[in-house]
């Protein structure tokens, strides 16, 4: 897979938290993605988020679902309009304890779309809980979360119907 136009380096990454906003560069991407994308970014404005100076590295993975490498092994591609209507029928639900999602049993576009949202939130939402418990481990054996949030997509020609969430780590 080729490095998909929002991630390449020198992109601006900016990223919604709960407490404001988090605004990084992307410096590299780590291919291939799978169920996330991965990615080195360096901070670009003093923030309490990040408790870092501005330049440092912080990780982020994204979970957008029009990168999930399952769509090409199912043949399953990312569409805006299927997109759009997925995200009509689930609101953006996006909460703790989202379970997996068996995968649809039918061809319907806007089925597999919203297979795909709800899979890629229910593994971010994993990996949150995962952080939470193993908080006491954070900078000795894993990574440390600095936050959560999501990505907020500036480019008019790429609207999107939902956000991707991410995780912005040591």
């Amino acid at each position: 897979m080729d490095t998909p136009l929002s991630y390449l380096p020198g992109r601006p990454l900016r990223i919604r938290c709960e407490n404001g906003y988090v605004a990084l560069t992307v410096v590299q991407p780590f291919l291939p993605f799978t169920t996330s994308q991965v990615l080195l970014t360096r901070l670009e404005e003093a923030t309490p988020i990040i408790p870092l100076p501005v330049g440092s590295y912080v990780v982020a993975k994204v979970y957008d679902t029009r990168y999930i490498h399952h769509r090409t092994v199912f043949g399953k591609p990312w569409s805006r309009a299927a997109e759009e209507a997925a995200a009509q029928r689930h609101c953006g639900v996006s909460k703790p304890g989202l379970q997996m999602p068996p995968a649809p049993e039918t061809d319907d576009v806007v089925d597999w779309e919203e297979f795909y949202y709800r899979q890629s939130t229910a593994m971010f939402w994993n990996e949150v809980q995962a952080y939470d418990r193993l908080q006491v481990m954070q900078d000795l054996s894993i990574p440390r979360l600095y936050a959560t949030g999501s990505v907020e997509v500036a480019d008019a020609a790429e609207p999107r119907a939902i956000t991707s969430p991410v995780l912005l780590m040591q």
